[in-house]
Parts: C-alpha cells; sequence; structure tokens
C-alpha cells in the first residue's frame, strides 16, 4: 500500500514520464519507509514520553486528577494531540521525498507554519467522500442481507474496505500532492 501511495505522488507531481516499473520499489520507496518510520517512532517516543512524565506527575497529586484511568486518558488524549500537530507539521516532507528530494525537516516544519488546519481540513474534507460512501456500501449490503444477519459476513467486508482503503490512500496522497504545491516554499528552495 506504500507503493501505492508514492506511485501517485510521483504521477501527479512528476506526470508519467517519470514512472517506470522498475522504480516502484526503487531509492524514493525506500526514503519514504524510512522517513515514514523516523516520524512513527519519533511520534510514538513522544506518547510514551507525555503519558508517563504527565502520569506520574499527576499521581502525587494523590487523587486531585481522578483516578488512574481517569488521568491516563487524559494524558492520551495530550499526547494524541501533540504526535497529531507534529506529524502535520512535517506531513509535506511525503511528497517531497517521494518526488526524489531530499529530506529537509526545517522547510517543512517552517513551510506548515499557521497552516495546521489547513493541513488537517483539507484531508477530513478530501476523505468524507470515501468515508460516506464506505458507510453507504455497509448499510446497503445489510440492507440486502435482511435483518436475520447480524453482521456483515468477513469476506464482503474484507473485500469492501479493500477497494475504499485503495480508493482512500489514492485520495489522500493526491490532497498530499494539492497541499505540498500550494505551500511548499522553503523546501523547494535550494533544490
Amino acid at each position: 500500500m506504500l507503493s501505492l501511495s508514492i506511485q501517485v505522488m510521483r504521477d501527479v507531481m512528476l506526470g508519467e514520464r517519470e514512472l517506470t516499473p522498475r522504480r516502484v520499489f526503487g531509492r524514493e520507496f525506500w526514503r519514504y519507509l524510512g522517513l515514514s518510520f523516523a516520524i512513527g517512532v519519533g511520534c510514538i517516543v513522544i506518547a510514551v514520553l507525555l503519558v508517563g512524565v504527565g502520569f506520574l506527575l499527576t499521581r502525587s497529586f494523590k487523587g486531585y486528577f481522578g483516578g488512574a484511568g481517569l488521568q491516563l486518558v487524559m494524558w492520551s488524549a495530550i499526547a494524541l494531540c501533540v504526535i497529531s500537530f507534529v506529524a502535520t507539521r512535517l506531513s509535506l516532507l511525503f511528497c517531497h521525498v517521494a518526488i526524489g528530494r531530499s529530506l529537509r525537516w526545517r522547510a517543512a516544519w517552517n513551510d506548515t507554519r499557521g497552516r495546521f488546519w489547513r493541513i488537517i481540513v483539507s484531508h477530513v474534507l478530501a476523505a468524507l467522500p470515501v468515508e460516506v460512501g464506505l458507510v453507504g456500501v455497509f448499510v446497503l449490503i445489510h440492507l440486502t442481507l435482511g435483518t436475520s444477519v447480524k453482521l456483515t459476513p468477513p469476506y464482503l467486508a474484507a473485500m469492501v474496505l479493500s477497494l475504499f482503503t485503495c480508493a482512500g490512500l489514492v485520495i489522500g496522497a493526491t490532497c498530499a500532492c494539492w497541499l505540498y504545491r500550494r505551500l511548499a516554499r522553503t523546501l523547494l528552495e535550494g533544490q
């Protein structure tokens, strides 16, 4: 699935002339995979540190912030907000790396300054038709199979989810390219 996103980004940004079968798992793929791991591991470390340190700090207040479960939920929500912010601010790097350019962390961070909500809303609005379509297909399946079947058969659910996942990846990658073309200024300087 990762190679699908890369190929869509390369096709949108570079055109068909740059796409060749031998380049599907080329250098860009491995750099994109490395970037994904780096951001993923970084977000996990940030989340674990926030939840761990925050939980230990609030436990010292001996119940002032509620029970242990409530404290974990509170710090997990804070960690989710922080890692979502960091991942969104670095999101331009994915398109940048997919088209074969070098990693420029600070430039990606600077290009997204003040545009966090624009990036989030763009991705949500781009994915909305896919999500509505997915819910609609499951409602149709449920209505077609009747009320005697309480759950959608697993093979049917897997087929529908696979198709909608591919569509979502293509739409998400295209949205990332659209945002990259509009927001990447510092990233493109000096290339």
